[in-house]
């Protein structure tokens, strides 16, 4: 079982909290503010009360026993730097921090965070994405240079196999999976239809009407594709 410890916990250091619980991980929340590491006490493995921009409180935790060490932070921009490198001191093997813009993400990475993740800069360039082309249902950041992204299949995609459409030599892409919707009857008589995922797709693998393509690349990448898609339309 991972261990992860949480510092700051808003809505965001919450929200992480809770999905690493439910992915089975040992989680440990830290906040300074008693209000907070209360509401939590009940969700998580452990929560604690503590000072993180303090050295003398943060060798209590134990932390190089952790996996990996999330620091949410975002608000408070000098406590989550002063943290960030008290944290990294006491020699955690994996350090995500939090930025709220492009100067924060930068200190924290010269100063040893392993990741940092920009979430509301994220989500809008998603949006931005998503609401500028009527075919691109989703966007996801794997990393700051690779996206993962849901296309629905359209008419020059429709028909094609994996191989004739080959988008891996023309935009250097890869196809992972195919989102099919199926027909079918309720208990209760009721035409519904679920949803069909096929993960590693065969070359032989045709797109049909009404299918979703899975694909991950690079930006600009993506961005090629989601421009030869948009101007067929």
């Amino acid at each position: 079982m991972k261990k992860f410890i949480v510092f700051g916990l808003g809505a965001f250091g919450s929200t992480i909290c809770q999905g690493l619980m439910e992915e089975g991980a040992e989680v440990l929340a830290v906040d300074s503010k008693p209000e907070l590491v209360e509401e939590m006490r009940d969700k998580v493995t452990e929560a604690v009360c503590i000072d993180a921009t303090s050295e003398e409180a943060l060798n209590l935790l134990g932390i190089a026993d952790f996996d990996c060490a999330l620091v949410c932070m975002g608000q408070d921009i000098q406590a989550s730097i002063l943290a960030t490198l008290l944290i990294k001191k006491m020699g955690i093997p994996n350090l995500i921090a939090r930025a709220l813009n492009p100067s924060q993400a930068q200190i924290l990475r010269l100063i040893g965070a392993t990741e940092v993740i920009q979430p509301e800069r994220e989500m809008a360039e998603r949006l931005a994405k998503r609401l500028t082309s009527s075919h691109v249902l989703s966007y996801i950041s794997l990393a700051e240079d690779h996206l993962l992204v849901e296309i629905a299949a359209t008419s020059s995609i429709i028909g094609n196999t994996i191989k004739q459409l080959n988008f891996r030599a023309r935009f250097n892409i890869n196809i992972i999976a195919i989102k099919k919707l199926e027909a079918e009857v309720t208990p209760d008589g009721l035409n519904a239809f679920k949803e069909i995922i096929k993960d590693v797709p065969e070359p032989d693998d045709v797109i049909e009407e009404g299918d979703i393509i899975v694909v991950v690349g690079k930006s600009k990448n993506i961005e090629a594709l989601k421009e030869d898609i948009d101007n067929e339309t």
